[in-house]
């Protein structure tokens, strides 16, 4: 485990750097390329991967699972960002509209098919934002939102059984305190259990113990509190804010369009996972195996955070 943990950083940290050293502008030729690169990853996937847990979400090569979901979130954005910047003049059009849904909506279906319903939820709403934030008129935002808003019931639908289940235990985790909810109890207790100073490093009775499942993936945040208790929580809360606050400035001072929104959307992306993770560690959001960025374990999360870590360092190494 360890070991592939420091293969994949440094992996991640190699692409990391290659990224900075490169002309992010150039990066808006290949975006067409990188978006069929990525339909075509999703669909094998769902293809050709074997069955683990009854989803479809990783290749396994030897001791190794590569999950190409994870490596779609940074090169999405990077694909619509390039098409915002390409199609700008007629971003309040029809045709806008019709081919933003077009090319939207394949991604979002294949990963949900898969099923993770929390990375296409996650890359639905980092979508919007940059929608949000594009040069598209009020009136058109509102006509492009209208699908969506419409189909959102129907959502219910189409989820698997043991979502379903997430779903409602969200509301009640007492409902079924050995089942849906036990993970969600489990993680609110090793929170709450770390009170002020923690219990130190590796000394978290929930999370060693095992009574906490997932401590060093889904449920990381509730062993780092445990251990590290509230003052623990408020420094990583104040890395991340800096994180996110000199994104959302490096986005500011980009030259151009594509690079406004690329890192708007790699700095959305970023906070949307933050929120979800530690919300649904604190039973605040329904579980849905979101990742905390640079703390889970999991090679592909860590590189393809690296991956949009290298977007905005290479945005900013051209505007400083």
């Amino acid at each position: 485990m360890v070991n592939h943990q420091i293969l994949a950083i440094f992996i991640g940290a190699t692409l990391f750097f290659l990224l900075v050293s490169l002309d992010y502008h150039l990066l808006i030729y290949i975006a067409p390329l990188v978006y069929i690169s990525v339909i075509v990853l999703l669909i094998s996937v769902l293809i050709l991967s074997p069955e683990i847990r009854g989803v479809h979400r990783w290749f396994v090569f030897g001791d190794f699972f590569l999950q190409p979901s994870e490596f779609a979130k940074p090169f999405l954005i990077l694909s619509f960002a390039a098409f915002f910047a390409k199609i700008q003049e007629r971003i309040n059009t029809l045709l806008f509209i019709t081919s933003y849904w077009l090319l939207v909506v394949p991604p979002i279906v294949l990963i949900f098919s898969e099923p993770d319903l929390g990375t296409a939820t996650i890359l639905v709403a980092t979508f919007l934002f940059m929608l949000f934030l594009s040069p598209i008129k009020l009136k058109k935002l509102f006509l492009f939102l209208l699908p969506l808003i419409l189909l959102a019931p129907t959502i219910w639908l189409f989820l698997a059984d043991y979502q379903k289940a997430r779903l409602i235990s969200f509301l009640n985790p007492m409902a079924d305190p050995l089942g849906h909810g036990y993970n969600v109890i489990q993680s609110q207790i090793a929170i709450g259990s770390g009170q002020i100073t923690g219990r130190g490093w590796g000394r978290g009775t929930q999370s060693h113990l095992r009574f906490l499942p997932e401590q060093h993936t889904d449920f990381i945040f509730a062993t780092f509190a445990e251990e590290q208790g509230l003052i623990g929580v408020l420094f990583l809360f104040f890395l991340f804010a800096v994180l996110i606050w000199r994104g959302l400035k490096i986005g500011q001072k980009a030259d151009c369009l594509f690079g406004n929104l690329l890192a708007a959307g790699i700095t959305c992306l970023i906070f949307v996972q933050v929120t979800v993770n530690i919300g649904m560690n604190l039973g605040l959001l329904p579980v849905t195996g979101v990742s905390l960025p640079l703390l889970s374990y999991g090679g592909s999360s860590l590189v393809s955070t690296l991956i949009s870590l290298g977007f905005l360092a290479s945005i900013s190494h051209d505007n400083p």
